[in-house]
């Protein structure tokens, strides 16, 4: 009988191992644990232990090190995949569950153990007082939590990403096994034609990640990769064209894959901002769009000097804005070894001012890094710096003039929009007109419910009462009906073309017609 795939996760190494082997063993199948592996990726030179360190210790990560957490989750995805591709498994580990998102055929587990039967481990494994092994478990737990959310952006206790919770308080690790043992033969969690299709083209997507991440000429590249029934799509931004005449040959060995495509992002999306912040709503929303319109963020960190006395003349002949490009995304070959991200005596990475090197991570995660770029000058200068070799199809200006007084910001900031709008054939808004322009939130849908609900209103009335309103258009042909029905016509025409666009704007808005 075929089975499922089953990820088990939990804090406790000894709980997880136990129920997992046990498992395993009573399923006829293999048993699978994270540090298997961590050591399979360190022998393919991704040091895993490095990276780990260095996310632990400080949140503000290089785009360097962004890229080598990429190159990590490739490898490990593809191990899972092709093993997936072959037999069923028991994984156990942190997070296991989430480098194969919507795969039918997966049992997802989280395994809660006693927060005191942890304690008595690390005492008994470790020889640890007992308040050393409270504050171990602490530090474990939290060192767990940073990880999961750096590496998948969620919160391990979140309850929707499980399909059953095992509360060992009042549990046996035997009779949770036996209960897993039942529903693993379940038919919910059985393999269908259609589960193992998925799994095939996301073994094959995931072999794509993982040759291209792990290849000197496309490791530095922002990459989205796609695979369906042996055909693998690959996207790159507009700042990277060199990369599209290599992908070909960086896959050209990959199993099972018929043909490689190599697409261009469509647009990019030019966010100006003085400071940045990776968790910020106007990124969360930017990101939504983006994803939308298959577009890349570019981000432009602009400040305007004290001593700039005119905001909107160009800079003396022969003076040029201080321009500093982050991230800027010239796609370059690595000549460089490998060092794991960061460097082995440098324990507190600087971070740069104004967030933006944190943000530009962020994209390099969400696999819309557009490139970014600080300058600091005048209106001029920052026109200048708006690429003439990349398609905008919008400009969004965030917070800026921040040392100034609120009245005062406001006015630069729609005099900035002015002055870019004017020399710029380019859609420009404030961080503010997102989501009402470009996505539905509460606001949205209760306000396309209200238009609606008047659309519909407006068509029964006419349909009800059709008769008077044909007797009130051709009544008497006296002057004083003249004027009355022309009155009418121009005050309800207007009024019912507003309700209708109105309407039929958040209708085409929710359903992502643009």
């Amino acid at each position: 009988m075929a089975l499922p795939i089953i990820f088990i996760s939990s804090e406790s190494r000894t709980a997880r191992r136990k129920l997992a082997d046990d498992l395993a063993r009573k399923l006829g199948c293999k048993c699978l644990c994270r540090e298997d592996l961590i050591d399979d990726a360190t022998r393919a030179g991704i040091p895993v232990g490095k990276l780990e360190v260095a996310m632990v210790k400080s949140p503000a990560m290089s785009e360097k090190l962004a890229r080598q957490k990429e190159r990590y989750l490739a490898f490990i995805t593809a191990t899972l995949c092709e093993l997936a591709q072959k037999e069923c498994f028991v994984y156990h580990g942190r997070a296991g569950h989430l480098l194969l998102p919507n795969i039918p055929h997966m049992l997802r587990v989280r395994l809660v153990v006693p927060h005191e039967t942890r304690v008595l481990e690390a005492m008994e494994e470790l020889r640890l007082s007992r308040e050393r092994a409270v504050e171990y478990v602490k530090n474990v737990d939290e060192d767990i939590e940073r990880w999961i959310r750096y590496f998948y952006g969620v919160r391990r206790d979140e309850p929707g990403q499980y399909d059953i919770v095992i509360n060992l308080e009042n549990m046996s690790l035997a009779n949770a096994s036996a209960m897993l043992c039942s529903i693993a033969e379940l038919p919910d969690f059985r393999p269908t034609p259609a589960s193992l299709k998925t799994m095939e083209n996301r073994t094959l997507e995931a072999c794509a990640r993982k040759c291209l991440a792990m290849d000197p000429l496309t490791a530095d590249a922002d990459l989205r990769v796609r695979a369906d029934d042996g055909v693998v799509t690959v996207t790159y931004m507009p700042r990277q064209p060199g990369v599209a005449d290599v992908i070909p040959q960086v896959l050209e060995k990959l199993e099972k894959c018929r043909q490689v495509m190599c697409t261009m992002a469509s647009t990019n999306i030019l966010w100006i901002q003085e400071r940045f912040e990776p968790q910020c709503e106007t990124l969360n929303q930017l990101n939504q769009i983006a994803k939308r319109w298959d577009a890349a963020i570019e981000l432009v960190r602009f400040t305007v000097p004290s001593d700039v006395e005119n905001l909107f003349v160009s800079s003396k002949a022969g003076e040029k804005p201080e321009t500093e490009a982050v991230a800027a995304g010239s796609f370059e070959r690595l000549t460089q070894e490998y060092n794991g991200g960061i460097e082995d005596d440098v324990e507190d990475p600087k971070r740069d001012e104004g967030g933006i090197q944190d943000t530009i991570q962020e994209l390099v995660n969400l696999g819309r890094s557009g490139g970014a770029s600080t300058i600091s000058g005048n209106f001029h200068s920052l026109l200048s710096r708006v690429r003439k070799d990349v398609k905008y199809s919008l400009i969004v200006v965030g917070d800026l003039f921040l040392s100034k007084p609120a009245e005062t910001r406001s006015r630069l900031r729609r005099e900035l929009s002015g002055y870019l709008g004017d020399r710029l054939n380019i859609p420009i808004i404030n961080s503010e007109e997102l989501q009402q322009k470009y996505l539905v939130g509460k606001k949205q849908v209760f306000k396309l419910g209200a238009y609606g609900a008047i659309v519909f209103l407006m068509y029964l009335a006419v349909f009800q009462f059709q008769e008077p309103i044909l007797s009130f258009l051709s009544a008497s042909d006296r002057i004083q009906d003249r004027i009355l029905r022309m009155a009418a016509i121009l005050i309800v025409i207007p009024v019912v073309a507003y309700i209708y666009g109105t309407f039929a704007s958040l209708l085409l808005k929710f359903l992502k017609f643009e």
